[in-house]
């Protein structure tokens, strides 16, 4: 499970200056990062690799309206992600939950994005009004934000209680791995999907074709994956002319197995720390 936590925070502009830098995050979730690429002077081409959007099967749809009928049995609510408090959020609202009932639980998110994305979804009356006067909504988050933080938070902290995972369709099982190995009982429940884009924009495709975009950006396995995917036919596997930006080691792993070389890896799993990593590693201090 890889995370995508961003922050509202900007890098300093540096060494991207004039770059041609590709984004392949959901556009939802790019509107930040595009922001921090211009303000660093880098030029961002937004190329959505895979889409998020709430579950729409018939089965998936009956397990989540189980499992949130059900909500009061659970002492602690986990979120993997931001598009799973979003989703989440949108579920809760069609079943008639109210915020106040959610932020009586234990919250635990595993990044600070996650963690205010959450808080601010819970500062309110209802899912579409601010409240006027804010409680207070404790919401933990691991030391690192992983997987295997985060695992180890619920270990030690939480392994007594009964616990909601609310998840993707995608990503890796080292949490529930973990927990298992370690006998913490949990509950997973997938409350969003990710789907992977049919074909790159025809622009974007000729530019990986001509060697015209100097950066790509993958901030998940699954958008490595994808990415992946749709660019072998288009570009030189031995010289692909462009440098592979990785947001943590689970996507970086995803860029290996697909067999390409990491250029720069963020050490902050966020976009700035991405693009810190872009910034050293132009700067031949990566």
């Amino acid at each position: 499970m890889s995370n995508n936590d961003q922050t509202s925070e900007t890098a300093s502009p540096s060494a991207l200056q004039g770059l041609t830098v590709l984004v392949t995050r959901p556009e939802h979730q790019s509107a930040t990062f595009v922001e921090n690429l211009l303000q660093a002077g880098a030029v961002p081409l937004l190329q959505p690799v895979i889409k998020i959007t709430r579950c729409d099967s018939a089965d998936k749809k009956k397990s989540i309206q189980t499992a949130l009928s059900q909500i009061d049995q659970y002492d602690t609510l986990v979120f993997v992600s931001s598009n799973g408090v979003s989703c989440f959020a949108e579920e809760c609202e069609s079943l008639g939950i109210p915020p106040s009932t959610i932020a009586r639980k234990q919250l635990i998110a595993i990044g600070a994005s996650t963690q205010s994305t959450l808080r601010t979804t819970l500062l309110r009356d209802s899912w579409g009004q601010s409240r006027k006067q804010l409680p207070a909504i404790q919401i933990s988050i691991p030391q690192t934000a992983n997987s295997e933080s985060l695992a180890e938070l619920l270990i030690r902290h939480h392994s007594d209680q009964r616990l909601l995972i609310l998840r993707g369709n995608r990503g890796s099982s080292v949490l529930a791995e973990r927990l298992v190995k370690n006998n913490v009982s949990s509950d997973e429940l997938v409350i969003y999907q990710s789907l992977d884009v049919a074909a790159f924009k025809p622009e974007i495709a000729a530019k990986l074709s001509h060697g015209s975009i100097d950066w790509v950006t993958l901030t998940s396995s699954a958008s490595a994956t994808r990415f992946f995917q749709l660019a072998k036919p288009l570009i030189n596997l031995d010289d692909p002319q462009f440098k592979i930006a990785s947001i943590s080691p689970t996507t970086s792993q995803a860029i290996r197995d697909a067999g390409f070389i990491v250029d720069a890896e963020a050490s902050r799993y966020d976009i700035v720390g991405m693009m810190d990593a872009m910034s050293l590693a132009e700067a031949g201090q990566g």
